[in-house]
């Protein structure tokens, strides 16, 4: 039994602390009094820090950080003496290791919280939180138990980390770390159980973000293998977690541990911690502590629960007894381990692995959290937080759960459940053996990093690869699959980009949201992107699918030509670089650039796909189970001439059949005697003659829609029944996997538009986007004098003016369609059109890729007045991307345009964007001579929507230059004029300017109260930019208040926006703005760290007045350190 150094933490008075820490004979070591509260900016700032981890980018990582907040935390409770670090030193006892146990005060109060009603009454999930805290009052009149203040923040802080200047206890090798409430009595020690029985928990309700279980469950299942086959161990599963399947899980399971892999979180109001399981509809049911310790108090078998939820070991505002970790310690369980903080779903992979391997081995609860956190460490460094994250809560000394002396007793295994990515195989899926075994080869050859599979639409490519996915995630040769169907998307770059890095961030690996990141910024040339893509995946193993990718290529081009040179560029880069992931591409078509590039066959596997074989043929008949399977042998002979092997065709065929018999088939002279290449394509034409005009008519109308439709839109698209129930009948109309809509198969689309003719492809486009338009019948009812297609754009500008957000998401999904269908068509200024009225609803959500994406479209398909319109914009997205020279002679090109044809409104624009450039670059005074020019030609022309914009910017730009009085005078003015108008949008941003007036003039709680106004409008829209902005602003005022705590956190909160939305000039200014906070309480080194940081982002994206700023900040905190 390993000895047990203790350190007894007790709240006395106010912000007055003791600290005793006894040897393990409980006398004691050192015992002294600290003072701590809320306010300590290693507190703040620390456990901040440590919940933000699993999402900060490598360079976002604060070097020493993390061992200087534990070097202060350990001063704190050892009054900075060395008497603990000498004792740990110099007793020989503790050389084979030993226990250090944080006994934390668990004095408690109760509380009746007070509770609100949701602001957002769509917010379900915040309903159903709500009302478990109902629930939870109705249950406890008296008022919830919670730890006291003092006693919470003991709990709150992260003991994990503690540094005693030379090393992290935890990660030294000797010593293990437990915690417990104080009084709280030892258990004798536990005797392995034989075998050990071990429960898997699988919980993820409805509408909480998906965890990666699967995986974890996997790696527990390798890890636990050996023990498995050993009759050690038995596993089960509970992947419906309501409380009544637990309750009886756990009493006809009797299981010695309780894994929960899934969510865990806090309730509004009271903050009590719970588990997100199920209710039986699969929605949220918060499960707490005291539900759990009910459940389990009539195990005499379990010995320990690991909770792997993040959040489940904090005790934030509760009793440390009433906590889903600590509540379980009040029966007789022995130990419980949890996350005390979010943790990045592959460390909590790893967490699983590990700990579970330990256990198998024969290691104890204690050593096997500690071989958790040194692997933790070695896989993301001291600097992170994830090997502290496990906290241990044990009540015994000795836990060993498997007795590896046992003689083996071998236990039958069950096939795994394997998720093959969305792709379908389809029904009775045959053969492929060899192809499925080269690609399977391929993908584990390190200098094969790409498989082109093509060959005729319909020949099964698909099906192939979902099946190469299913084996490949049997046998764990790689660990994550990418599919992108290219045919569900727009065929631009921005979309594939879009999707790989969304799938490289949700990986969770180190590098991996940097790269998923900076894979998406338009700033970096493509070639670069994909080194850095390729720099941070070097060492995984993926696989990439991009099915259907002929999606991507120039129409009617059989050569193989992608449509969008960026994305020629970035796959010709890709096939640059060595690769231990793997690229696979089904394709119609052979590929130009694959010749073009010249690939040595050793680096690509090309599989020009072959029909079935004889055998094959008829086997994939009978597995149809339709009029093919019920033909004898002999008949099924028959047929395969004018089948050959074809997948498609044999489904098809298997439609037709429906209605003819096999001999009609055969005797019919155009089916009769040819051997065609294109069977698919041959039946086709059968079909196509069997449809009557009605049919025909209706399946030229479905085949130009890229999404699928429901059965309403069916109907409304086609009136008559009759020809709807012959296109199902024939399979040339689907109902898609999971009943998501109905889709035309692209092999027959392609053969319908080829037949009616460009011409009538644009005017199938045009009846197509008029369908989306008209779905909107109750809107245009109210103008009907107006053309629809301005109402609706009328309609998209006013519901992102008043902040009404999800109203403008819905109409905004219409309006992509219509644009597409419009641009197909050649109908460019309607196009335009759709994207003017969207552009600041995509840009406010941050969506600028595909805004920019949009407006290219518009800048190479119009001449005149749009086209600058399209390139002005654009060159205000560019300006914020620190591209400003370019945008800058951007907008001079568009004003001398608008000059020569005397189009004053847009003069003004582009005088106006103009300004914006030389307001961010710190030239205030030539700024303001613009807007001033701008709004005298706004004026001149009464454009109400320009004189509005001109109006706010020139009270920025009075607000900088210091000029308050008239910046408060014209501030109000258009404050009244945007509630006039019900902008809600516009008045966000004069409250808070006025915010910034009214500071200037020395009046802060009047510019809190604008600032405050401004924030919750902005919350309501959805402006995620502008939300910063008053974060920060509200941030200023705390600090000038001297509330250190409250201004940290706004100051952070605007921080994590920006760096999501990606504007590096306002991350410089959130980290200059933490600087001072810390210098402010004499952090220095700390605040130095900041400053630094924002000075490294100023050059490129700041102004001169922000670098000179920053660096008087150095040199004056460096001159008091």
């Amino acid at each position: 039994m390993l000895p047990t150094i203790t350190i007894e933490l007790r709240h006395l008075r106010d912000d007055t602390y003791e600290s005793r820490i006894s040897d393990p004979q409980q006398q004691d070591i050192l015992r002294c009094e600290f003072t701590f509260n809320e306010d300590d900016p290693f507190f703040v700032r620390g456990t901040q820090y440590l919940e933000e981890d699993g999402q900060r980018r490598d360079e976002q990582v604060e070097p020493g950080f993390i061992q200087r907040m534990g070097k202060h935390f350990y001063d704190l409770i050892t009054a900075g003496k060395d008497d603990l670090k000498n004792y740990v030193r110099l007793n020989n006892e503790l050389r084979g290791g030993f226990c250090i146990t944080f006994a934390l005060d668990s004095k408690t109060v109760k509380e009746k919280p007070q509770i609100k009603e949701p602001d957002d009454k769509e917010d379900t999930l915040q309903i159903r939180l709500i009302e478990a805290l109902r629930e939870r009052q109705k249950a406890n009149p008296d008022g919830i138990e919670r730890l006291s203040e003092g006693a919470d923040l003991l709990w709150r802080v992260p003991w994990e980390y503690l540094h005693d200047g030379n090393e992290f206890l935890a990660l030294s090798g000797r010593a293990y770390l437990t915690r417990k409430p104080i009084g709280l009595g030892e258990l004798a020690a536990i005797k392995s159980p034989q075998p050990l029985r071990l429960l898997v928990v699988v919980s993820s309700p409805n509408r909480v973000p998906e965890l990666n279980s699967e995986k974890e469950i996997g790696v527990i299942q390798e890890a636990i293998d050996s023990a498995r086959l050993n009759g050690w161990l038995e596993i089960d599963y509970l992947e419906t977690a309501t409380l009544s399947n637990l309750r009886s899980k756990i009493k006809h399971f009797q299981p010695h541990i309780l894994h929960y892999t899934g969510h865990g979180g806090k309730l509004p109001y009271s903050n009590e911690t719970y588990l997100a399981c199920e209710d039986d509809d699969g929605e949220l049911k918060p499960i707490f502590g005291d539900d759990l310790r009910r459940i389990t108090a009539s195990s005499d078998s379990l010995q320990l629960i690991v909770l792997s939820g993040c959040m489940t070991a904090q005790t934030h505002h509760q009793d440390a007894l009433k906590g889903i970790g600590t509540t379980l310690l009040q029966g007789n369980l022995p130990a419980v381990l949890a996350m005390q903080y979010s943790i990045l779903d592959e460390s909590g992979i790893e967490f699983a692995s590990k700990f579970y391997e330990e256990l198998s081995q024969g290691s104890s609860v204690l050593e096997a959290v500690n071989e958790v956190r040194l692997r933790l460490y070695d896989l993301r460094g001291k600097d992170r937080a994830d090997w502290g994250l496990p906290a241990l809560y044990l009540r015994t000394p000795e836990i060993h759960l498997i007795d590896t002396s046992m003689p083996p007793k071998p236990l039958a295994t069950k096939p795994e459940q394997v998720d093959i990515g969305g792709l379908p195989v389809v029904r009775g899926f045959v053969g492929r053996k060899k192809e499925i075994r080269d690609v399977r080869q391929a993908i584990n050859l390190p200098q094969m990093p790409a498989v082109y599979i093509y060959g005729l639409g319909g020949v099964g490519k698909t099906a192939l690869t979902a099946k190469v996915i299913e084996k490949v995630k049997q046998d764990k040769s790689v660990e994550a699959v990418c599919v992108i169907r290219c045919d569900k998307m727009e065929p631009i770059f921005a979309m594939v980009i879009e999707k790989m890095a969304n799938f490289i961030s949700y990986q969770g690996k180190e590098d991996h949201a940097r790269a998923g990141q900076l894979l998406k910024e338009s700033n970096i040339a493509i070639d670069e992107r994909v080194s850095l893509l390729s720099n941070a995946i070097k060492d995984r193993r993926y696989l990439f699918i991009f099915d259907n990718f002929e999606s991507l290529f120039v129409k009617l081009a059989p050569c193989g030509e992608l449509r969008d040179d960026d994305l020629t560029r970035f796959f010709s880069s890709i096939f640059d670089h060595n690769w231990h992931s793997t690229f696979v591409f089904t394709c119609r078509y052979e590929w130009q650039l694959l010749s073009e590039k010249g690939l040595p066959v050793e680096n690509i596997l090309t599989i020009h796909l072959p029909g079935l074989t004889r055998h094959q043929t008829i086997q994939h008949m009978n597995n149809l189970a339709g009029p093919l399977s019920r033909l004898d042998y002999k008949e099924q002979l028959r047929l395969l001439p004018l089948i050959q092997g074809h997948p498609k065709t044999i489904e098809l065929l298997d439609s037709y059949l429906h209605k003819h018999t096999v001999s009609q088939v055969l005797e019919d002279e155009n089916l009769r005697g040819k051997l065609l290449e294109d069977v698919g394509a041959y039946f086709m034409d059968g079909l196509w003659q069997d449809l009557n005009t009605d049919e025909q008519q209706a399946l030229e109308i479905l085949v130009v829609f890229r999404s699928s439709l429901t059965a309403n839109d069916i109907q409304k698209l086609v009136s008559k029944k009759e020809a709807l129930k012959k296109l199902t009948g024939y399979s040339l109309l689907q109902l898609e996997g999971g009943g998501k809509g109905y889709v035309v198969p692209p092999v027959v689309s392609e053969y319908v538009l080829a037949k009616i003719g460009k011409g009538e492809c644009k005017k199938l486009h045009k009846k197509a986007s008029d369908f989306y338009i008209y779905q909107h019948d109750e809107l245009l009812k109210s103008a009907s004098e107006a053309e629809p297609l301005e109402v609706l754009c009328g309609v998209m500008r006013m519901l992102t003016q008043r902040g009404m957000r999800e109203q403008a998401e819905m109409i905004t999904t219409s309006l992509l369609e219509i644009h597409h269908h419009l641009f197909e068509a050649g109908e460019y200024e309607q196009a335009d059109d759709i994207v003017c009225a969207i552009y600041d609803h995509l840009d406010m959500q941050g969506l600028r890729e595909l805004l920019k994406e949009l407006l290219k479209k518009s800048i190479y398909s119009l001449e005149g007045p749009n086209r600058y319109v399209a390139m002005g914009n654009l060159a205000s997205l560019l300006n914020e991307e620190g591209k400003w020279r370019d945008a800058l002679n951007t907008h001079q090109e568009c004003f001398e345009f608008f000059r020569s044809i005397d189009a004053k409104s847009q003069m003004a624009s582009a005088i106006g964007q103009q300004a914006q450039i030389y307001q961010d670059r710190g030239e205030y005074g030539q700024a303001l001579s613009l807007e001033q020019e701008s709004l005298v030609l706004g004026e001149e022309i009464g454009n109400k929507g320009g004189i509005f914009i001109s109006h706010y910017r020139i009270v920025q730009l009075l607000d900088l230059m210091g000029r308050y009085d008239e910046a408060r005078k014209q501030g109000e003015e258009g404050l009244k004029m945007a509630r006039e108008l019900n902008h809600k949008a516009g008045e966000a941003r004069f409250l808070h300017q006025l915010g910034i007036t009214l500071n200037g003039l020395n009046r802060p709680k009047e510019a809190f109260k604008r600032f405050t106004e401004s924030l919750a409008i902005r919350e309501q829209i959805g402006d995620k930019a502008g939300q910063a902005d008053s974060l920060s602003e509200i941030g200023k005022l705390l600090l000038a208040e001297g509330q250190f705590k409250e201004a940290l956190d706004y100051f952070q909160r605007a921080l994590n926006i920006d760096r999501a939305l990606d504007i590096q000039v306002k991350v410089a200014i959130s980290l200059e703005a933490i600087g001072v906070v810390f210098e402010e309480q004499g952090y220095y080194e700390e605040a130095l760290i900041k400053y630094q940081e924002a000075l490294q982002l100023f050059p490129q994206y700041g102004s001169p007045q922000d670098i000179v700023r920053t660096e008087r900040n150095i040199a004056r905190v460096k001159s008091k350190m």
